[in-house]
């Protein structure tokens, strides 16, 4: 029987745009990622890499599960590792691990790295991992920041911090229907937003909706942000 994190986590609700910022990268780049590409000059059609919950007729929505994958990808894109390098090393550690979607098991987690490292004695790229001064093998910071951002329970994936150095805001599809949201009070973000541009003070909001004023603070932050990215 489906679990309730399952159900909820494969449940398409993001819009591509507002998918990219959660999992930070840009809609051109997670549509490529979620359609493929065709050919094109000096280019070969490149396969999706990531398989939508919801199907890919237009519009495409995207579950928090694909998020958490796309967020994935959007790590190692930022070390400018070829994406399909990166699929090929997630296609050795589905075979290895038995699982059809490898992102979505706390057990990449724990061995995803020895993973990537067999994958990489194999294939020859060295991106992929880091190397210490004492020989130990190591996840790139940006993508061990991204497994520090993600929550797990026996099922899969639960929440994704947003701004994770403060563990403040995240998605929860359990919480304010999946949008980002303030997790300790499951208040949505865009509220204390709405009420903040308004001009109503930081102290008011967060006497009003029982938050720390670093909550408030942490809230106001990711949707400037966001609205930023959007722009």
């Amino acid at each position: 029987m489906e679990s309730t994190t399952e159900k909820l986590g494969s449940e398409p609700r993001y819009p591509i745009g507002e998918a990219a910022i959660l999992a930070g990268t840009t809609a051109n780049t997670l549509r490529r990622w979620v359609m493929g590409s065709r050919e094109a000059a000096g280019r070969s059609a490149q396969p999706p890499l990531i398989c939508v919950d919801g199907g890919t007729l237009d519009p495409v929505h995207l579950s928090f599960f694909n998020v958490v994958e796309a967020a994935f990808l959007a790590a190692y894109r930022k070390l400018h590792v070829p994406m399909q390098r990166v699929r090929k090393a997630l296609d050795y550690s589905q075979t290895r691990l038995g699982l059809q979607r490898p992102l979505l098991g706390e057990q990449f987690r724990v061995i995803g790295k020895d993973l990537f490292r067999e994958f990489t004695e194999r294939s020859g790229e060295k991106r992929l991992l880091n190397v210490s001064r004492s020989g130990q093998v190591e996840w790139p910071e940006v993508v061990a920041a991204y497994f520090r951002a993600i929550e797990y329970d026996q099922h899969g994936p639960v929440l994704m911090w947003l701004l994770s150095e403060r563990r403040m805001v995240g998605i929860n599809p359990r919480i304010s229907f999946g949008e980002p949201a303030i997790v300790r009070r499951g208040i949505a973000t865009r509220v204390v937003f709405e009420r903040f541009t308004a001009g109503e003070e930081p102290e008011d909001i967060a006497e009003d909706l029982s938050l720390s004023t670093a909550e408030v603070s942490e809230a106001v932050r990711w949707e400037a942000g966001a609205l930023r990215r959007a722009a």
